[in-house]
């Protein structure tokens, strides 16, 4: 197993987070398999990661990821290769290789509203030119991204067990008991995401990239890689 620091852009959430509670909250984890979709002599190729969050972080991925969600960020990637004893047609052993990141820091798509709006406005006006909408429909591009913020909120265990949800995250339950088992706490816990100040701590994470490629570009490549 070895572990190092890495940088993911712009990946998606393939399915919606697992949220493994824990008594002291400083321990708690919350999970999300990570996709990135690339192209590669002209075929679609995807990869995927596990991304681990832990503490407050696992808060706010449990109520704010979803499946689809876009998402950047930095922390420690771990590598596990595991032999399955099933050998290839040239001989050799298949080996499989898990990739897990315990995130640091993460923040969401790049992509903002201005784009949004701009997309649908010009996808309405296609839309009523081909006779799909009438003409005379007064919907607009903030009429259809309305949305209901997602709030973060602490973990309440007697409703986990109840619903088997917490924010977007099912959480893993015992299915003899009902109740959640522990987890093991990890090795570090980063620090709370400061909620109050979101443009603040994007800001944060911004500077914290730059300077981390600007150690990449002085020779310091083999201290921080993609795990795609």
């Amino acid at each position: 197993m070895g572990t190092i620091m890495t940088v993911f852009i712009d990946v998606n959430c393939a399915d919606a987070p697992i949220y493994f509670p824990n008594a002291n909250p400083a321990h708690s984890l919350c999970r999300v398999n990570a996709i990135n979709n690339y192209k590669a002599n002209g075929k679609d190729l995807s990869e995927q990661v596990t991304l681990d969050f832990w503490g407050k972080w696992a808060n706010v991925a449990a109520c704010t990821l979803d499946k689809g969600s876009c998402i950047s960020g930095v922390g420690e990637l771990r590598s596990w290769t595991k032999k399955t004893g099933v050998l290839r047609p040239d001989g050799k052993e298949i080996i499989y290789t898990t990739n897990k990141v315990r995130v640091s820091r993460f923040w969401y798509g790049k992509e903002t509203k201005k784009h949004l709006v701009s997309r649908i406005a010009k996808n309405l006006a296609a839309a009523k030119a081909a006779g799909k909408i009438p003409p005379q429909a007064t919907i607009t591009p903030e009429d259809l991204l309305a949305i209901d913020k997602n709030m973060v909120v602490d973990y309440n265990p007697t409703l986990a067990a109840q619903t088997g949800r917490y924010g977007n995250a099912r959480v893993y339950l015992n299915p003899a008991t009902g109740v959640a088992p522990q987890t093991q706490a990890p090795v570090a816990v980063p620090a709370a995401p400061n909620a109050a100040d979101p443009a603040q701590m994007l800001e944060e994470m911004r500077t914290r990239m730059e300077a981390l490629q600007a150690q990449i570009a002085a020779g310091g490549a083999a201290a921080a890689v993609s795990p795609f």
